[in-house]
Order: structure tokens, then sequence, then C-alpha cells
């Protein structure tokens, strides 16, 4: 070949001595230099046989000398260049100056920990030069990756376990006037896909805080990116906002909360000597899915070690129900072991590197690190997919049953004769949770009813316009509801009230009613922001919003108030609320564009809430259970107060009058 010469001059074609620590990069230089020659003697054979006109297209342009970074070093080859664009090097792309495989360990070194520093100098000892500079502009190639994960479809994968969890990590201010750090919980949701049995990373995201508002917020985005249904089983731990996010997005869902968790609470309430009988029983008791047995077992335990472990009981019967539900369907799944280890690789990766710059940049490395571990750790155990499989057929089983009694013994009985063609400047939406006995599964679960109220023009009464249980709270099922609403009403309604804790709703409802105004519930607006905060702050925070929204009335929301809030949000750090304040600051406004000088709230529909939540005896049946529901729900009606009468009625007349303009239009 031209430019490769016989390989016993490769020591004095590569200008050094040839050694243990260069015969590898030698080697793959002069057989990278044979096949780059190679092709080029075979494109310029090619074009002999093109015609003397096409022929001339394709002239030799020359050569040019290319050096591309490895991991074996700086490689140095000769590439022929033609006139022609049509002929490409064997070696490397026009523009690219290093190897996938550099870019894949450096990539990789950064996501076991190395900063960017540290995978310079190990360049280097490797004999590869590359700047700090070059590292970070091929680690910003994983921010695509992280870009695609977080807008993945989930419509195609068939999950049917979830599992929730938190780990903590440290964050530098994102404030540069101050220096300290905070740590926040980054949640993780994982699925096991019933087609595979395998455990899929679903989402990863970091909060302020580990509120239910977090979590709702997590589960509603795995909702609106497609998942299918609901899924048979939530495995999480005894964490009170993990259980309400769940209650709220997925009411059917059965939880299992980790029976090790729920052991070693229990174990750790004992003494360290003596207890080893206590704790053969606790065992026992903890691991039997006869209802009767650990019942028997339990009153054994109370009558004996009672008064001796007076706390070991309290933790014991409050955790028992919680950690039986797994052992009752599959007792595969009975912890939350794959979320905890995948904390635990979180956690050394978080001490390698002491602290993130900030949110985005520790999301991003922390969902590469459980992406990674997921397949190379998880993808070596396979869930039994025929127990999956048969807990998932248990479970579609109980959703037939309470969407046949709902049907049969709820809706049935002429819900839907209450939304005619309706008439309201005002409407209220919201969910309300009604507990259900699974009597053929001995297990009690809730569901969703959504509800929507309207304004009465006589006497400014509101009363139940329209009710329909919920089994799948997506986007597309708010949606459907929403539509089966708008299109019963003569026309649109200038003001929607909604609650400031389910997103989905909200969303779905500007979607349908476009053209009409939303006031976010004052009280819930309250407890969902205050939610956000840490609970040592929630008492200083409650006297402020206290006096920027006392009397319900603008005059006592001021300007002053309202900044004064903003200021201590970003003061005390605290963004997840400081967004969502911002986010529905001026829907608690809509009222008063309509010249009503009224905040709505609902401690109306709190004592509502309490009353629907009937006392039922054993004897009653579920039908009986759920017509009392309903005469109680059809019965929660409330009136304007007093001094607000005479704003409401001019809400109607500017209604009245919006319609009459509509009319001459035409």
């Amino acid at each position: 070949m031209r430019y490769l010469k016989d390989i016993n001059n490769a020591v004095e074609l590569n200008g050094e001595d040839l050694t243990m620590d260069n015969v590898f990069t030698v080697s793959i230089q002069y057989g990278l230099q044979l096949l780059e020659d190679t092709k080029a003697q075979q494109y310029r054979e090619s074009i002999h046989e093109l015609e003397d006109e096409d022929r001339a297209k394709f002239y030799l342009k020359g050569v040019t000398s290319k050096r591309i970074l490895t991991t074996m070093g700086e490689i140095e080859v000769i590439i022929t260049r033609f006139q022609e664009k049509g002929y490409v090097s064997v070696i490397a792309e026009p523009w690219q100056r290093d190897t996938e495989s550099l870019d894949l360990l450096i990539t990789t070194s950064f996501l076991y920990g190395l900063s960017t520093r540290d995978i310079e100098r190990l360049l280097k000892q490797l004999g590869i030069n590359v700047s700090r500079s070059k590292v970070s502009r091929i680690n910003k190639k994983l921010e695509k990756k992280v870009t695609d994960f977080k807008n993945r479809d989930l419509s195609k994968l068939n999950i049917a376990i979830l599992s929730l969890d938190a780990t903590f990590v440290t964050i530098r201010d994102e404030d540069p006037e101050n220096k300290h750090y905070i740590k926040k919980p980054a949640i993780r949701v994982l699925g096991l896909n019933a087609e595979t049995g395998y455990w899929e990373l679903l989402a990863l995201k970091i909060y302020d805080g580990e509120t239910q508002q977090a979590y709702q917020e997590v589960l509603q985005d795995i909702k609106r990116r497609g998942l299918k249904g609901n899924p048979a089983l939530f495995l999480r731990d005894f964490a009170d906002s993990i259980a309400g996010a769940i209650e709220a997005e997925f009411p059917a869902a059965f939880e299992q909360c980790c029976l090790f968790h729920g052991v070693h609470t229990v174990y750790k309430s004992l003494p360290k000597r003596g207890a080893h009988k206590v704790k053969k029983l606790i065992h026992k008791i903890t691991h039997e899915a006869n209802r009767e047995i650990w019942e028997k077992d339990l009153e054994e335990f109370e009558q004996k070690w009672g008064e001796e472990y007076p706390e070991a009981l309290k933790k014991l019967q409050a955790h028992l129900e919680e950690t039986k539900v797994s052992l009752i369907l599959n007792d595969e799944f009975k912890t939350n072991n794959v979320n905890e280890r995948a904390n635990e690789e979180d956690k050394r990766l978080i001490k390698s590197k002491g602290a993130f710059k900030n949110t985005e940049s520790a999301e991003r490395i922390m969902i590469l690190n459980s992406l990674d571990y997921l397949s190379n750790h998880e993808r070596k155990k396979q869930a039994d997919l025929d127990k999956v499989v048969e807990m998932k057929e248990i479970y579609d089983r109980m959703v037939t049953q309470i969407k046949e009694t709902f049907d049969e013994n709820f809706f049935s009985a002429g819900i839907q004769s209450l939304c005619p063609k309706w008439d309201s400047p005002v409407i209220w939406i919201d969910t309300l949770d009604l507990d259900y006995d699974l009597k053929d599964f001995g297990i009690k679960t809730k569901a969703k009813v959504l509800v929507c109220y309207k304004l009465e023009k006589r006497k400014l009464k509101r009363t139940l316009l329209w009710s329909c249980p919920v089994y799948d709270l997506t986007p597309s099922k708010y949606l459907e509801l929403l539509n089966i609403i708008k299109n019963a009403a003569s026309r649109q309604p200038e003001v929607i009230v909604l609650p400031a804790d389910n997103t989905l709703l909200f969303e779905a409802t500007k979607s349908i009613f476009n053209e009409s105004e939303i006031q976010i519930d004052l009280d819930n607006f309250n407890d969902t922001i205050l939610g956000l905060l840490p609970k040592r702050w929630r008492k200083k925070f409650t006297e402020l919003f206290k006096q920027a929204f006392e009397n319900d009335s603008i005059e006592g929301m001021t300007a002053h108030l309202l900044d004064k809030l903003v200021d201590k949000l970003k003061y005390h750090h605290f963004y997840n609320a400081l967004n969502f304040f911002e986010k529905f600051k001026s829907y608690m406004l809509t009222f008063f564009k309509f010249g009503v000088n009224y905040f709505f709230n609902f401690r109306n529909a709190r004592l509502l809430k309490g009353s629907i939540q009937l006392d039922k005896e054993e004897s009653e049946s579920n039908s009986e259970y759920l017509q009392k529901f309903l005469n109680n729900l059809k019965a929660s009606t409330w009136s304007i107060p007093i001094v607000y009468k005479d704003e409401f009625k001019a809400l109607f007349a500017r209604f009245e009058l919006r319609e009459k303009q509509k009319k001459n239009a035409f």
C-alpha cells in the first residue's frame, strides 16, 4: 500500500521504540491505515469503470492527516480525499474527532461517580489527552437520553406492580447569594412489566419535601404519559404521604407495605436482651397469610406480652393490615427491596459526588444510575410471570365487582336524570372518597366519585348537578366525564371552582371548558401549599396565609402580604411551594374579575365529606350503603352567604347579558 510500508518499519514510522505500552496503539494504527487504504483503492477502481465525463467528477483531491482520540490514545491516520462527497472514510465521519468507545468510557466514568476533573486525570494516566471542557461536552450528550426518558411514552408497557420510595440528595442552593446546601428527596417510581417480568424505571424527580403532593405529581406524570389502567399492587413504606397519594390517584389498587420494614419497626421497640421468644411470635404473626390464625396469635401476644411490651403491641396492630395484602395475594412481592436496592446504589453515587450543583444535574445522574442498575443487575432476576398474571387477574375481578355494584345499585337508580340541559354561571367539580367492602376478597378499599354542583338562580344555592364513579383516574377518563357535563349544558359557565391538588382534573377542565374562568378553592390551596413545606415551618406559614386571606376579601389580601409570602418562600428555599403559589395565585382572583368580592372555599364541603362517610353497620349491604351515600350527596346543598347575594345576582345578570349579545350577533 502507498502509505503503509513493511510492518517491520513500524518502529521507525511511529517515531519511538516499540514497547508493551504502545504495541497495541501501533498495531491499531497500522490496522486502521490498512483498512482505509484498501477502501480508497477499491473506490478508485470503481471510478475507472465509469465513462470519461462522469469519471472527471471523481478525481483524486489529495490526502489529509487526521488525529482520532480512542481508548488506546491518540491515533494519526492518512485519509484519501476525493472531489465527490460520496466517499466516506472507513475510520471516521468527516467531523468526527473521537470514537464512540471513548465517549462511552467518559460517560460511564461520570456515571460511576467520577467528576470531570477525575476523568481528565484518569485519561492522562492512560495516555489520552482530553481537556476538561471536552469531557463536559461529551457528558452533555447524556442530557438527550435523560430528556427522552422523561418524555417516554408508557402506553406500550403492561405494568402490574408499582414501587415507590425516596432517597435524599444534597443540592447546592440555587440562590447564588447563598452558599449553603439543602437536602431534597428524589422520588423514584419503578414498575414491574407483566409481559417481561423485569422492573422498569418509570419516573425519578427531585422535590423540596417528601409530601403527599409531591408523590401525587409523580403518579400523575406517569398517568399523563400513558400508563395503562391501574396497577394491581403498590409496594411502599409506612410513610403517610405515599399512602395518601396512592389513595388519591389509584383508589382501587392494593397497597403492600414492606414486610421487612414492618417487622423491624416492631423489633426496634423491644429490648436488646431477653426478647428472642417474643421475636419468634412476632415473626409468626407477620408472616401468616390466614387471617383467623394471625388474629388468634395476635390475641395471644396481647395477653402474654401486651403489658410488658406495649409499644411493640401498638406498632404490631398498626402495621399488620398494611403488610398482609401480598401474603394473601402473592407472597413474592412482600417487600420493597427493588427500590431499596436502587437507593443503595444512589447513596454510593451520592457519597462520591458529595453535593450536586443543581436539581437538574442531580436528576440526570440519578436517572442514568438507576437505568444502569436496572439493566445490569435487576435484569438477572426475572419475576415469576405466572404469579404476576394470577395477581393481575385477581385485581381485574376486584375492579369488575366494584363496577357491577356501582352500576347496578348506584348509577342505574336515576343519577343521570340530574343532568338535564343545565344553565348556571358557576359550577363546582371535585372528587370524593367512598369506602367500599370487597367481601369476596376480604379486603376493604376506596372508590372515587366525581361530583359536579351548580348554582341555582332562584335561591342562590349550590345543588348536585351530576355524579359518576371514577375507576381509572387518567387524563382521558377526566376528559370523557367532563365532556358529558359540557354536552348537557345549554351554554358554558362563567366560573368553574376546582381543587388545587388535582392537576389532572385542572388540566382537563381547562381543555374542555376553554372559555370559562377557573377559581381555585382557597382552603384546598392553603392545605396543599402547606403540605409542600417541612412540618416545622407549617405553623409559621399558616399565620402568614391567615393574614393574607383573612375575611375572604380582596382588601384582606393586600399586595404587600402576597409579596411577603413570596419573599419568605424564596428566603427559605421552598421552591416547590413557591412554584405552586405562583401557578395558582391568579386563579384565586377569578371571582374579583367578575365584580364578586368573594373568595369561595370548601369549608362547607368538608362538612359534606364528613356527612357522606356513613357509619356502616355489619348487617348493611353494599347496595344499601351506596344508596344512603347517594341520598346524602343529593341533600348536600348550601346557600351563598347573604352578604354576597347581590354580587352573585349581578353575575347572573352578566351571564344573561352575554347570551343576549351572542343571539343578537347572529
